[in-house]
């Protein structure tokens, strides 16, 4: 009989311990912009999940049994970090632009140094206040995500900067996902050539797109309709479209949307030079994965034999670029006959 009891109670423990086991997120936000907001798994998992705000607010439960990086996504690139170490809540008040973290841990971290610096400054005096940061916080999680936000994510990256400061880091940081990213993009950037992986995508009717089809150039332009710059950067690309020579360029546009309605609703009519594929695993999607796609809008110019020519080409840029190789094309085969 004793032991009968002492099952039970070792069962019991056993269960209260391991039902503790979450990461609980609540919020309450002022004057949101948005009613959908995306939670992004970085570590040790990598996935996306969606949270709808009714009457401001939203509460989120995820399992946790080792440190779990994850970012609240707004838009355009706009995240909060949120670095649990521990089971627990973590609290969010205020607006998105400036939010209120209240918990334990890492997520302490994070508020202070939005109250030291990140509120604090602007322009070339934030970049240098958050490199000083980095600089004494090597085995920092937040030192992962600032260098992301502040030295990634911008219109030209220095990637000798990006190196130097990921180099500085410990080596549990430097591993985590958002820098292991930024390292393979670095290695891109160092190769004379580099190739994209083969992979297949379906358009609206179900039919295989080759992404060497086109004999000359194909543009990769990866995309959401929940990111507000890169639906622009869409509509961008299909407007200058037709300034390029028929049949010397396709773009193919990969969406990392999870619902077909809301992709379809953004979509552009598909033709011979213009390809909509979306298979709804967002980012899980293979071409995505495959090519290390970590932010929106990302695009990526190659020839039919997969060599990438550019990446992050600016849409009004396309034209004139588009052009250049075709002639240098012409001319590599004229010496050739």
């Amino acid at each position: 009989m004793k032991k009968q009891h002492l099952f039970i109670l070792l069962l019991t423990f056993f269960y209260s311990c391991n039902s503790n086991k979450s990461l609980e997120i609540e919020a309450e936000i002022t004057s949101p912009q948005k009613d959908t907001l995306y939670i992004i798994h970085d570590d040790p998992v990598s996935k996306i999940d969606t949270v709808y705000l009714e009457n401001n607010k939203f509460s989120y439960q995820t399992p946790i049994d080792t440190i779990t990086l994850i970012r609240l996504y707004i838009e355009n690139n706009k995240y909060i970090p949120l670095i649990a170490t521990q089971p627990g809540k973590i609290k969010i008040t205020g607006t998105m632009e400036q939010p209120i973290l209240t918990g334990k841990g890492s997520c302490m971290e994070i508020q202070h140094f939005n109250d030291s610096i990140g509120n604090k400054y602007t322009g070339k005096d934030l970049i240098k206040e958050t490199e000083n940061y980095i600089r004494k916080h090597p085995q920092s999680f937040l030192s992962a995500y600032l260098i992301d936000k502040y030295f990634i994510q911008v219109k030209e990256p220095d990637y000798k900067k990006i190196e130097e400061l990921i180099n500085s880091l410990s080596g549990t940081i430097r591993d985590c996902r958002i820098l292991t990213v930024a390292q393979e993009d670095i290695k891109r950037n160092q190769k004379e050539t580099n190739y994209v992986s083969y992979f297949t995508c379906k358009d609206r009717n179900g039919k295989f797109v080759g992404i060497t089809e086109n004999k000359n150039f194909t543009l990769l332009n990866f995309w959401a309709s929940w990111d507000k710059e890169s639906c622009e950067q869409k509509d961008s690309i299909h407007a200058i479209l037709p300034k390029i020579k028929k049949g010397k360029l396709t773009v193919i546009n990969l969406s990392l949307d999870s619902n077909e309605d809301e992709w379809s609703s953004q979509c552009k009519p598909d033709t011979t030079a213009w390809k909509e594929c979306c298979d709804f695993k967002g980012w899980n999607n293979n071409a995505v994965l495959q090519n290390k796609i970590a932010r929106l809008p990302q695009n990526i110019l190659i020839d039919n034999s997969r060599k990438i020519i550019q990446r992050n080409i600016q849409p009004q840029a396309l034209p004139d670029l588009i052009e250049k190789l075709i002639q240098e094309k012409e001319a590599q085969n004229k010496k050739k006959k």
